[in-house]
């Protein structure tokens, strides 16, 4: 979508610059999220980084111009590093450690088919309506992770799994 808006903004050499800042709020966040040891449990956390993908979302709808959308993406980017490092840590906790390596692999490929099927559907929005309304579709995966996040934790609590 990044693309497309530049490319609809008469600048489509700008997308290189718009999605570098993506990066840099990943890498940011994620060396900063990296060192926090937070109390909540994971399969908390795991809504609470949904919910945070989905309101880095909004920005994204609304940006008017490519320096709007550049800084919107670096905010967006900001939830990434937190959300591989929950996913990665649910992972880790509930899966046996003979399988690990499995269970991680499991994990990447399911990250890599969310990104393909999240860019078709980008790819058919903005073919239909426009690039800046694609970016609903992060904000829809945002909300989706977020009250999966919320069911998880139900569940978790529900068979007493407090300790997660």
């Amino acid at each position: 979508a990044s693309v497309a808006f530049a490319t609809a903004q008469g600048q489509p050499g700008m997308a290189s610059v718009v999605l570098s800042f993506y990066a840099m709020g990943s890498c940011a966040m994620g060396m900063v999220f990296g060192t926090m040891r937070l109390s909540m449990p994971l399969h908390q956390q795991i809504g609470w980084v949904g919910a945070s993908v989905a309101v880095t979302a909004i920005p994204l709808l609304l940006a008017g111009n490519l320096t709007a959308l550049t800084a919107a993406v670096l905010l967006a980017g900001l939830t990434f590093g937190p959300t591989i490092t929950v996913a990665m840590g649910l992972v880790e906790q509930q899966v046996p450690k003979a399988r690990l390596t499995e269970g991680m692999t499991w994990l990447l490929t399911g990250l890599a088919m969310g990104v393909a099927l999240g860019a078709a559907m980008a790819g058919w929005v903005i073919d239909h309506r426009s690039a800046q309304t694609a970016f609903a579709i992060a904000l829809l995966a945002g909300a989706a992770m977020c009250a999966w996040g919320i069911q998880a934790g139900r569940q978790a609590r529900t068979a007493g799994l407090q300790a997660c």
